[in-house]
């Protein structure tokens, strides 16, 4: 499950490591990003890598209204090709979701302890990602997620799935439609490379969206 992330900044760095040459975004950071929230998202649209304003929790094509009923800003990896929601989207629209780390939660006693959670080898990372476009005026996108490495099956029993930029390219390709050319880049994260660490509470209310959110909680 991966339902916060981080984008510590958005700007012509970030848009020249994901190979996108026009950002259609101002610089900026977000914090705490929550579902339906509008997000920077990289896909290949007439054959060429841009980044455009997705809206996070995907609505099908196929949806009568541009919104559903059910919670779609996860996809699992499991169910991507065989679920009416998700299969159009996993062989037609994929997408990378740029990130710099994404919170999850264990719970402590009465309460729920949020994590930081981020590579230890990447500044900006990428999120495997679909995304569907309903009737030509909303672009909406999914994480996917899968079973959890070493460090986050003690915090959870999912997460999402990071591509490394060495699979960027192969996600994206829009030649690559089948099962079988697209599963194996959706596991789990390489084990011991990743770096967590508890946060403030703040992070659970949306409200809370500026640096404070992501020092380590010994530190504040």
């Amino acid at each position: 499950m991966c339902n916060r992330y981080v984008l510590e900044e958005w700007s012509d760095e970030a848009a020249a490591l994901f190979g996108v040459e026009d950002t259609h975004e101002q610089a900026f950071s977000n914090y705490n990003v929550a579902p339906t929230q509008v997000m920077p998202v990289v896909a290949i649209v007439e054959g060429k890598r841009v980044v455009e304003p997705m809206k996070w929790g995907l609505v099908p094509m196929w949806s009568k209204e541009p919104q559903v009923k059910y919670s779609t800003f996860n996809a699992r990896a499991e169910d991507v090709f065989e679920k009416p929601t998700w299969r159009g989207a996993a062989r037609h629209h994929r997408c990378l979701i740029p990130a710099t780390a994404f919170y999850e939660w264990v719970q402590q006693g009465t309460e729920k302890q949020p994590f930081y959670i981020h590579p230890k080898d990447q500044k900006y990372f990428a999120f495997a990602g679909i995304y569907d476009e309903w009737h030509q005026e909303l672009l909406t996108y999914s994480i996917v997620t899968t079973t959890p490495n070493s460090e986050m099956s003690k915090i959870h029993n999912r997460m999402p799935v990071i591509l490394r930029p060495d699979e960027w390219d192969t996600w994206l390709a829009p030649s690559l439609q089948t099962r079988d050319d697209i599963e194996p880049l959706l596991r789990p994260y390489e084990d011991n490379k990743l770096e967590l660490y508890k946060v403030s509470r703040d992070v659970n209310a949306v409200r809370h969206n500026d640096k404070s959110l992501i020092i380590p909680l010994s530190d504040q």
